[in-house]
């Protein structure tokens, strides 16, 4: 028992590691491209058309934002967050 939990501690720090190393790489070189920029200027500009028309969701978020999301809802339902 003490193995598994030492083994899958120890994945999860080095994922967890791995995934800030990368966004500290890639995070800076998406600002410099404009692709931060683009993806929220399409939201604004989504959100703005649904408010302003009062049409219902103009905006089709990608799948990982949508997982994402319904995974902090899972936590917070769980109380693990």
């Amino acid at each position: 028992m003490a193995t598994t939990a030492g083994v899958t501690l120890a994945v999860m720090a080095a994922l967890a590691a791995f995934a800030a190393v990368s966004g500290m790489i890639f995070d800076p070189i998406q600002a410099a491209v404009g692709l931060h920029r683009r993806r929220l200027h399409k939201l604004l500009d989504h959100l703005q058309r649904d408010i302003t028309l009062h049409t219902h969701s103009s905006f089709r978020p990608k799948d990982q934002f949508v997982a994402r999301i319904l995974d902090t809802f899972d936590m917070i339902r769980s109380s693990l967050l």
